[in-house]
């Protein structure tokens, strides 16, 4: 991870990587994406990305790999009002 010291990473979550990033003492250059993050290595617009990962299926049809530590946890849940 601290070989991200200069590089550019791509994700939908600046807030959350610039924090990760900022605790660890290393600087970088955020951009955010909203979108296809994982297309942004290929066309040059980043050096790496952090973005939400499932199977990983995604990162390896456009060559990439997972690496590090996990930035949070989450979980979905449905939500309905009580008298719907």
């Amino acid at each position: 991870v601290s070989d991200l010291a200069g590089q550019r990473i791509a994700t939908a979550y600046p807030n959350l990587v610039r924090k990760d990033l900022a605790n660890r003492g290393i600087e970088a250059t955020v951009i955010r994406l909203d979108g296809a993050v994982e297309i942004s290595v290929q066309v040059g617009l980043a050096d790496v990305i952090a973005d939400i990962v499932g199977t990983g299926r995604t990162l390896g049809l456009h060559g990439l790999v997972a690496f590090g530590d996990v930035l949070c946890d989450s979980e979905a849940v449905l939500i309905e009002r009580v008298d719907a």
